[in-house]
């Protein structure tokens, strides 16, 4: 008998595949940065300025890890 619940199953399968596994890496550096960010004071605004792109961009990659 199968005792596997449909979540378990779920999250089986979709850990085989690329692209939800490349999502959950791009969360989980935005996450780090954003707790970077935070323990240090600094700002998104700081961090575009440090990048030398547009605040938008940095804003985009933090509200949607997709964008990366």
């Amino acid at each position: 008998m199968n005792t596997e619940t449909l979540l378990e199953r779920w999250a089986r399968e979709y850990s085989e595949d690329p692209n939800f596994v490349a999502e959950g890496l791009a969360t989980a550096v935005i996450e780090q940065a954003i707790t970077k960010l935070e323990e240090s004071g600094k700002t998104q605004s700081w961090l575009a300025d440090a990048m030398h792109v547009p605040r938008q961009r940095v804003s985009r990659m933090f509200h949607a890890p997709s964008n990366l």
